[in-house]
């Protein structure tokens, strides 16, 4: 815009010479000072940045009460003691002898008969006598174990057989017991007494662990003699707790 004025005012020289020097002079200096921009100084808004709290959300660890287990002692059934049925048979080493009728038998003959309370008595202190030197407690005779046993070993020889059975069963059919064990024996002649029988079970670990078992507090002996059975002396010996 400047420029422009000055080429007109260069124009007008051209026109009107020199006269008008002072005149031009003071309109060049108007025109210049007209011309002249006037820096003024404007207030300007300027942005800044203002640092804002911002809240932050805290999480706050609360202590929880929590429940710990506690080993608490359990009350177990005892399971009913395992029944070993237990045989112990002595074969004789003597050959049979042949009688004068020409039947062979094995045994003393008429030398038993029925039932001998001189021979369970024995058995009977023979075995505390074992529990004893084992450390352990007598036990106490039982009369209705004794008739058990008694007419155990009678039904074997006259029936000729030689086995357990049932002895919880059979046992318990006189009784209430919670834990029961039995013993058996039979031999002949010279080997049907109580330290044979005795020796024929200490012998046998089944049977001796029978005899010497802590669990019993009850004992019944029973015998039973017949020249014309199979075995001649049979022996049974049932143990029991209430």
């Amino acid at each position: 815009m400047l420029i422009k004025r000055l080429l007109v005012v260069i124009a007008l020289v051209v026109l009107v010479g020199f006269g008008s020097a002072c005149a031009f002079t003071n309109t060049i200096s108007q025109i210049i000072a007209s011309a002249t921009p006037t820096l003024t100084s404007t207030s300007t808004n300027t942005a800044t940045t203002t640092a804002t709290s911002t809240p932050t959300v805290t999480k706050t660890l609360t202590a929880t009460a929590t429940e710990t287990p506690t080993a608490t002692a359990t009350q177990t059934e005892t399971p009913r003691p395992t029944r070993t049925l237990t045989i112990a048979v002595l074969k004789p080493t003597k050959t049979p002898a042949t009688s004068e009728g020409g039947v062979a038998s094995e045994g003393g003959g008429g030398e038993c008969s029925g039932a001998n309370s001189a021979m369970e008595s024995s058995v009977f202190n023979m075995i505390n006598s074992q529990r004893s030197s084992a450390g352990l407690g007598s036990l106490q005779s039982s009369s209705t174990l004794t008739s058990i046993a008694r007419s155990y070993s009678k039904a074997m020889a006259e029936n000729g057989f030689f086995r357990h059975g049932d002895i919880w069963s059979r046992i318990n059919a006189s009784g209430s017991f919670t834990a029961v064990g039995e013993i058996l024996y039979a031999g002949p002649g010279s080997y049907n007494n109580a330290s044979s029988a005795i020796s024929s079970w200490l012998a046998s670990s089944s049977h001796r662990d029978q005899m010497l078992n802590s669990m019993y507090t009850l004992m019944g002996v029973g015998y039973w003699c017949d020249p014309n059975s199979q075995h001649e002396g049979y022996f049974t010996v049932d143990f029991a707790r209430p």
